[in-house]
């Protein structure tokens, strides 16, 4: 099977792409991909490491207000659409699947124009713009959670949950143990790009930190690691590590024994898989408040704990990972209840659904 796939701009939108290109590649080993990204954003970076033919396209997102870069992004959409079919007639794929982010908009939809079998993976509660646009195009959605059924028409709807619980199922039925390199370890990020506010909250918690017997590992995000390190260099001690970013997640949580971190999709699917307790503390700063969403839905279940952004600062940064750190009974509880939600499947059924498509 040949297969286009776009998305970007997030991790969130990246790597589930790549992980069920990972899974098709395992059951079709001729399959052939091209990947469509904007080459200024993290796309442009992350895949073509991966050996993947990459193809870029200029895209900007649009202005909740009238203005004009609204009138820009609608010219670049257009001019985007005319690329993306010369790329498409060239590479003739059977099957193009967008996993969100404005860039998957004009090739998701140029497939959709030339009659090409096409899908969209939405992982939040509240569905993208670009997802929301392409719903009306595309032959059919793949989801995670029930509350972003109603943006779409239910003959479209496939509840497949995320490429990346396939992924990490085939990685721990390949590596079942693992060597942890610390007894009690705290896991902690703000998300592919870091968060600002999560730093600021650590930075004040490392006087306190520096005392605790567990280990904490804290990845700031690339562009903030040199004022953390600055700011935390008279609290540092054997206890804290500080990276900047962190290559390969699945291989560091599964060694935590706690998670704080941002509540993207992305993250929910890794928490659930690898049964890990989380401290969720949602970016406000997204569309539809999302994060806070996915977010409650873990909480509800059981299976999370839940910081808003207005509660965090030092001391509640300790405190909501010390109520976990010390209660391994509520610990395995909230395991016992994130496996319930992890659903191993994903790429499997997308896989299924792209074949159906492909043989009309």
């Amino acid at each position: 099977m040949r297969i286009v796939l776009t998305g970007g701009g997030t991790g969130g939108h990246i790597y589930p792409a790549l992980a069920f290109a990972e899974y098709v590649k395992t059951v079709d080993t001729d399959a052939q991909f091209l990947y469509i990204g904007s080459s200024d954003r993290m796309e442009g970076d992350i895949v073509p490491q991966t050996g993947m033919e990459f193809k870029h396209l200029e895209v900007k997102g649009i202005s909740r207000s009238l203005s004009l870069q609204n009138v820009k992004a609608v010219a670049l959409f257009l001019q985007g659409v005319m690329k993306a079919k010369r790329y498409l007639k060239a590479f003739k794929p059977d099957f193009v699947l967008g996993t969100g982010g404005y860039v998957s908009a004009p090739v998701v939809y140029a497939a959709a124009k030339l009659g090409i079998p096409t899908a969209i993976y939405e992982p939040n509660s509240h569905a993208g713009v670009a997802n929301r646009f392409l719903g009306r195009y595309v032959d059919k959605a793949f989801l995670c959670l029930e509350d972003t059924k109603k943006y779409f028409a239910d003959e479209k709807i496939i509840m497949t949950g995320s490429p990346r619980a396939t992924e990490i199922a085939l990685l721990l039925a390949k590596e079942p143990n693992i060597q942890r390199p610390y007894k009690n370890h705290v896991l902690c990020f703000g998300g592919s790009l870091g968060a600002m506010r999560l730093n600021e909250a650590f930075i004040a918690a490392t006087p306190a930190l520096a005392k605790k017997e567990y280990d904490i590992t804290y990845v700031t995000g690339k562009k903030y690691f040199d004022e953390v390190m600055l700011a935390t260099k008279k609290n540092s001690a054997p206890n804290i590590h500080i990276v900047p970013f962190v290559d390969d997640m699945p291989a560091v949580m599964r060694t935590a024994d706690v998670l704080m971190a941002r509540s993207g999709a992305t993250t929910l699917v890794e928490a659930a898989m690898f049964g890990l307790p989380t401290i969720f503390v949602p970016s406000p700063n997204v569309t539809g408040d999302h994060q806070l969403k996915n977010a409650q839905s873990f909480v509800a279940a059981n299976a999370a704990t839940l910081l808003e952004e207005k509660d965090l600062n030092g001391q509640t940064f300790i405190e909501k990972i010390d109520e976990l750190m010390e209660d391994s009974e509520r610990r395995a509880h909230m395991r016992r209840e994130l496996q319930k939600l992890a659903q191993p499947e994903a790429s499997v059924l997308m896989y299924e659904a792209a074949q159906a498509l492909q043989k009309g």
